[in-house]
């Protein structure tokens, strides 16, 4: 688990420092911070351990990253994303199932005037899946594609706030227990102008 973290922070670096490594004139850069709750379902992890179990099925969870601005419309962001993670108990016996990775996303925005817009992302996630059952770990790496939709405020010209909602598609598939993962966001852009 030690080695993945260190292996998300360096890759999050190494992508983070390849956009700054842009050549750039105003400067199209701009760092985001999001946070909110993730919701998984928790239906296959009760299921598998039988009836009468209880489940936890929301967390904190968060991204921090960097974009590039190609035009008023469209944007690439990478950075790092933790999904949190769902739990489910019955007596003795118990599973967790926890997600976290890169996050790649392109973003289209349409303006509604010129402080609002609206915006859509589509991504391709490598996660960090672990999975405990009864004590028992199987963890893996993953592609999760995810789809979101959002509102924006320009506060002016360096300073943005967002809120929004991302599905990560099969964030969970294990030995039977399949999840998407719902994230509802708020966060903040900064551009470097």
């Amino acid at each position: 688990m030690k080695n993945a973290r260190t292996l998300l922070a360096i890759a999050t670096l190494g992508l983070s420092t390849a956009v700054f490594a842009a050549p750039v004139g105003g400067s199209n850069v701009y760092m985001y911070g999001d946070i909110g709750q993730s919701r998984y379902d928790a239906d296959d992890a009760t299921a598998r351990l039988g009836p009468g179990a209880s489940s936890d099925e929301t967390d904190f969870a968060g991204s921090v990253g960097a974009g590039y601005q190609f035009s008023p419309n469209f944007a690439l962001e990478a950075g790092y994303l933790n999904l949190g993670k769902m739990t489910a108990n019955r007596g003795v016996n118990s599973s967790e199932y926890s997600a976290q990775g890169i996050a790649f996303q392109a973003v289209g925005t349409v303006p509604l005037n010129d402080r609002f817009g609206l915006y859509g992302t589509a991504g391709l996630n490598p996660l960090y899946v672990k999975s405990s059952y009864n004590g028992v770990s199987d963890n893996e790496w993953r592609v999760a594609p995810s789809l979101g939709l959002g509102v924006n405020f320009k506060v002016n010209e360096a300073v943005g706030l967002r809120a929004g909602y991302t599905r990560y598609f099969n964030a969970v598939d294990n030995r039977g227990v399949k999840s998407d993962a719902d994230l509802m966001s708020v966060g903040m852009t900064y551009a470097f102008k």
